[in-house]
Formats: structure tokens, sequence, C-alpha cells
């Protein structure tokens, strides 16, 4: 799932749909909106209703960390289009999938009324076998070459998802942009993998 504003050029939104590909040629059910170069609008409840049969579920967005201490993923440029940690809680996510958000601070910690809140705990209580996120904020461009080499490790050489959490950090290692170093993966590593339907 791409957000708004994140990756509008059509050589971006191509590159996102080679591993759309890659993971369709796997047999893994993928349910982009990204279609022929161009982005479709998404909305919480479509986004809550494409989710439940995923393998993988991979957002490229903003993740906005506000001074209030309060978190959320920018899905669209509204408030409709805000998803925050208890959005998650009401997903449905039968075939524990791996969940990958791309986005600054998408593996941060916050505390509110509610106590602790974070999107990898949400996810991982409504399903999700594995979590990766960023502890803080990243450079577009290295967001997209992180999920690039993570994802060839993981569909392109079949590693599992530490193996390819491994080989990506490798292959950024001599990256100038230090922030590949921000991503964190939750989650039972020995149980969590990725498999075809």
């Amino acid at each position: 799932m791409v957000g708004d504003g994140v990756a509008s050029d059509a050589t971006t939104l191509n590159g996102v749909l080679e591993v759309v590909n890659v993971a369709r040629n796997k047999g893994l059910d993928v349910v982009p909106n990204v279609t022929g170069g161009a982005r479709e609008p998404m909305n919480l409840l479509k986004l809550k209703d494409s989710v439940p049969q995923a393998d993988i579920i991979h957002f490229l967005c903003h993740g906005i960390v506000e001074s209030s201490g309060s978190l959320y993923l920018r899905i669209e440029n509204n408030l409709g289009g805000q998803l925050l940690p208890h959005h998650i809680r009401t997903f449905a996510l039968p075939k524990q999938p791996l969940v990958f958000v791309n986005a600054c601070s998408s593996a941060a910690a916050t505390f509110g009324a509610v106590g602790f809140t974070s999107f990898a705990r949400s996810f991982l209580a409504a399903g999700a076998s594995a979590y990766i996120g960023t502890l803080a904020p990243v450079v577009t461009a290295t967001a997209l070459r992180f999920a690039t080499a993570f994802f060839d490790g993981l569909l392109g050489k079949g590693l599992s998802i530490a193996g390819a959490m491994n080989a990506a950090r490798a292959d950024m290692a001599g990256d100038p942009d230090p922030t590949w170093r921000l991503y964190a993966v939750y989650g039972d590593l020995g149980v969590a993998r990725v498999s075809a339907s």
C-alpha cells in the first residue's frame, strides 16, 4: 500500500510494482493500490477489507509523531486517511502475515491515555507473525533501497525474515545515509515466515 504524497512519480511506483510482481510470481496474495504506474486512493475501510488474506502487508507512507505523543500513518492527506495503532486492533489477520511499515518512526512507541502503544504491538496483537518498522525518521530514497534489498532477499533468494533483514543491512552497509540502521524487526522469528497460499 502506497500512501499519498510518498512516491508519486511513475518510476518509483513502477519499482513498487516490480516487487508486487515478484511476490505474485511466488504465489503470494497481493492487493496493491498501484496499477500501471498510478496510485489509487485508499481509505481505512478499503484497507481493512484488503488485508485479511494477505501474506505480506507492506506500507510505504508517512509516519507522523506529534508533539503530543500521538502517532499515526498518513495513508491519505485527510483526517480519514490517518491510521492509528488502535485502528489496527480491529483488523483480523488470520494468515499471520509479515507486516513491513516503511514509514518514519513506524516502530516508535508512545504512552497515552490508553497506555503504551505502537504499531508493532498493534499489528502483532491483530495476528501478524512479524513486524518491521523504523525507530525514527528515514529518507524516502533510503527507505525504498532498504525495502528493495529486503524483498530481494526474502522473495528473490528465499531467505527467512531474519536472513532477509541481515542481507538488506549488509547491502546497505556502505550507504552514506545512515538511516537504514533504524529498521527494527519484532515477532518470534523462529516461527515467523512468509509462504505461498
